[in-house]
């Protein structure tokens, strides 16, 4: 409830039943290509939240709210998580070419990129599963 009174973005069912129309608008809007904490909630065509709906009532069920606005937020950190990952990859480049062929500071230049590599792996398969889930979730 916190979301709906800070947010605003939740319609009335008033509003609903007055716009029956499929959404023709997108509202994908993004920062940095990460995705919005609505991403896994139902918009309609004026990019409010119109669901998912309580079965035989016309409420939202709070709890496939907060779970699907969670996923969201999960995916929002793994990207965030990827795009440090890559700044460290950078961050050893550098730290390879200023080492100037001391070979313990290419030794840690190369272990700070071997280990930001394996967090971008993991952010990517991460990334990859909270998707599928949250896809699943959006279709039941």
């Amino acid at each position: 409830m916190f979301v709906a009174s800070v947010c605003g973005v939740f319609s009335s069912q008033a509003a609903r039943a007055a716009d029956p129309s499929p959404a023709t608008k997108t509202c994908t809007n993004s920062f940095l290509g990460l995705p919005t904490w609505y991403k896994y909630l139902e918009l309609d065509s004026q990019c409010r939240v119109n669901g998912p709906i309580k079965a035989g009532t016309d409420s939202l069920d709070m709890s496939k709210v907060v779970t699907r606005v969670s996923l969201a937020i999960i995916d929002i950190l793994m990207r965030v998580g990827g795009m440090v990952a890559f700044g460290f990859i950078v961050y050893s480049g550098f730290r390879f070419v200023m080492s100037q062929g001391n070979p313990d500071q290419e030794k840690a230049a190369r272990e700070t990129a071997i280990n930001a590599l394996i967090g971008m792996v993991i952010t990517i398969f991460a990334i990859a599963i909270v998707t599928y889930i949250g896809r699943r979730l959006t279709t039941t």
